[in-house]
């Protein structure tokens, strides 16, 4: 054997012993499924009399703090956040400031608290102890609901206040707090005796006070009392003789109160955003809908036949259309607007504002850009419209004239070419719609035909050729839902919705009564009530100033299966309000802005 091989093979055998020699991992075995366990507390869970200003908990295990500046909470809320730090298996809790007499207080962990290897959660841990001479016990338990939507709003600050003014929530922090949990369930432990006001809140600022029109809020319409003779526990105990420690876990029971939160109408005027999408399209947004004679825009260079003046469908977006090239390839124009603003009196006055508006120009492509045509988007597609519906044609910019007489409509299968007779005009409410009337026919084929030039902007662009080729749906190839309401009397506002709860059709109805919904896709359609208390045909939010309640809504049980030339009849009992059924759950709740 040559020595090269004997080189080769002895060091494959010693690689082979020392493989062996080695000690290795266990692989296997079962998963650690088992969260934290508190070992003790100094001083002991539920201990009263407390003086110090600092607490331990001990685990049996490594753990790891999950966001725990948003998940932990102490109630009664002290002014100055207490510092947590982990040192080793022992979780310091310290608070720098001087506690209530005779109180007792509760620290909420909720699933903050983890193990380090696993990340076993330690559920909803709470440490209690009294700076008095016992613990207080009384509680109360609850849940909370988006009052639109009806679905599980993201986490939100529950807070009782003994103060009962109406300002309390806007102006003081509250004597207790607690959170609601994914399901929208909340219970606040520990409380005394007393009368109390009710308020959820969406703290986004973190200042535990309810900023009217800009956050989420729900409060109870009643004053709560709490005594011992109407209260019955949420903690169930655990106590370790050996160790002297009593362990707190929550026991959920049946909710006390149930809130809706709403995010109120906002009535004071101000200036919410600008923007600059585009070099020659500034947008202002403002709180409230505003009437565009109130407000006036200038910029340097900028005269009045310099820009065209655009409202949106709500009146409370305003879009400049700037004319001159040399004005609006400036990276930034230092706009000057004015318009209606609510002091800090509460008044409402004019108010002018510089507001820089930027925009920076993408690349010009090889060659230079060219002059762009206008873009046109339109209902009459291949896909048809409804019978009794007119043509809409939307151009991308505003227009300074058309041509309608250049317009031509005629049947896709006319050989003749006949051109029929149309009525047009621009929607009111629809910036830069186009309406073309013409009486079509169900079950037809009809072409549209825009030659190029018929359309001019304000910038002098044209639009190239565009032929609209579209059919007039026979109504058999629609479905027909027929709704029956019963056990209530009043106006309701019966939606159909989508799978993703868009509205697709509305209707006004007074109940006891019933509705029909024409003309629906094929498809899986949810029916949604508005008990339209005030009779504006739409929701209503609430308003803590007034104290009115958000209007209530419900949602039928199940999703109801449309399919064409099919007349479905469905009786709805309506008499429990604020229903909805765990399969039409949403992952994410609809986005409602009201203004």
């Amino acid at each position: 054997m040559a020595k090269g091989c004997r080189n080769i093979i002895a060091a494959a055998f010693i690689a082979a012993v020392a493989a062996c020699a080695k000690p290795g991992s266990p692989s296997g075995g079962p998963r650690d499924t088992t969260p934290p366990e508190v070992l003790k507390t100094l001083p002991a869970n539920r201990t009263t009399g407390f003086t110090g200003k600092s607490l331990t908990i001990t685990f049996d295990e490594f753990v790891v703090l999950d966001k725990i500046n948003d998940k932990f909470m102490i109630s009664p809320p002290v002014t100055k956040r207490p510092e947590i730090v982990l040192k080793g298996k022992n979780l310091v809790i310290t608070i720098d400031e001087t506690l209530r007499d005779s109180t007792t207080y509760t620290l909420y962990f909720q699933d903050a608290i983890r193990d380090l290897n696993e990340s076993n959660v330690l559920e909803n841990y709470q440490f209690v102890f009294s700076t008095g001479s016992y613990i207080d016990s009384l509680s109360l338990a609850g849940t909370v609901a988006d009052a639109f939507s009806l679905e599980v709003p993201e986490r939100m600050l529950v807070m009782l206040h003994s103060n009962l003014s109406d300002s309390a929530p806007l102006k003081i922090i509250p004597d207790y707090i607690s959170m609601t949990d994914q399901t929208g369930y909340f219970s606040v432990s520990n409380l005394r005796a007393g009368r109390y006001r009710l308020f959820a809140l969406k703290d986004d600022n973190s200042n535990r006070k309810y900023e009217a029109g800009d956050e989420q809020f729900a409060f109870a319409g009643e004053i709560i009392e709490i005594t011992a003779e109407n209260n019955s526990p949420i903690l169930e105990e655990e106590h370790d003789h050996e160790e002297d420690t009593t362990h707190s876990h929550v026991h959920r029971r049946e909710p006390d109160v149930s809130l809706y939160s709403f995010l109120s109408a906002r009535t004071r005027h101000y200036l919410v955003t600008s923007s600059r999408r585009q070099a020659r399209l500034l947008e202002y947004v403002f709180s409230v809908p505003s009437d565009t004679p109130n407000f006036v825009f200038n910029a340097a260079g900028v005269g009045p036949e310099g820009y065209f003046t655009e409202a949106s469908r709500g009146f409370d977006t305003i879009r400049i259309w700037l004319k001159d090239s040399t004005i609006y390839n400036q990276p930034t124009i230092e706009t000057v607007i004015t318009f209606p603003f609510t002091d800090v009196n509460d008044s409402l006055v004019l108010r002018t504002d510089t507001v820089p508006m930027r925009f920076i120009q993408p690349r010009a492509p090889r060659g230079g850009a060219r002059e762009r045509p206008i873009s046109l988007q339109s209902n009459a597609n291949r896909a048809g419209i409804p019978p009794g519906r007119d043509i809409k044609i939307v151009p991308d910019v505003p227009l300074l004239s058309v041509d309608f007489p250049d317009f031509s409509l005629t049947r896709a299968n006319d050989t003749t070419g006949t051109q029929l007779a149309f009525s047009h005009f621009f929607d009111p409410l629809v910036p830069r719609e186009i309406i073309i009337r013409h009486s079509l026919q169900e079950g037809s084929d009809y072409r549209l035909e825009i030659p190029p030039g018929a359309l001019k902007s304000i910038y002098g662009e044209t639009n190239d050729s565009a032929s609209f080729s579209f059919g007039v749906r026979t109504a058999a190839s629609y479905g027909t839902l027929t709704i029956r309401l019963s056990g209530y009397e009043g106006a309701v506002v019966l939606q159909l919705l989508n799978s993703g709860e868009k509205v697709i059709m509305e209707e006004q109805v007074d109940s006891p009564g019933k509705t029909e919904f024409r003309f629906i896709d094929n498809g899986k359609y949810r029916i949604k009530v508005i008990y339209d208390t005030d009779g504006n045909g739409a929701w209503t939010p609430g308003n803590f100033v007034t104290g009115r309640q958000p209007e209530s809504v419900s949602f039928f049980p199940e999703e109801l299966d449309i399919k064409s030339n099919w007349d479905m009849e469905q009786d709805w009992e309506i008499g429990e309000k604020n229903k909805k059924a765990e399969n039409l759950r949403l992952k994410k709740p609809p986005q409602i802005i009201t203004r």
